[in-house]
């Protein structure tokens, strides 16, 4: 596994073992379902991450856009 993730020789270059730690104890992401409308957040990030990498946006795009969709979100939530 490490070695997909992290390349040949990984642990000559990584902490791999501070790095499994992290990957298999970090929760997938960082909104919680408690967060006023966290699961709609969770979906618009993706939406929008998939946008950026698709190339469909530049960063800047990407980053006004979801901010102005995600304060909708919690606006239209409370």
């Amino acid at each position: 596994m490490i070695a997909g993730l992290l390349g040949e020789n990984a642990e000559a270059l990584f902490d791999t073992e501070s790095f499994l730690n992290v990957f298999h104890n970090v929760a997938p992401y960082s909104v919680q379902e408690y967060t006023v409308a966290g699961p709609e957040i969770k979906q618009i990030f993706n939406e929008e991450r998939d946008n950026l990498y698709l190339g469909a946006y530049d960063v800047d795009t990407y980053l006004s856009t979801t901010d102005e969709r995600i304060t909708q979100a919690i606006a239209d939530a409370t």
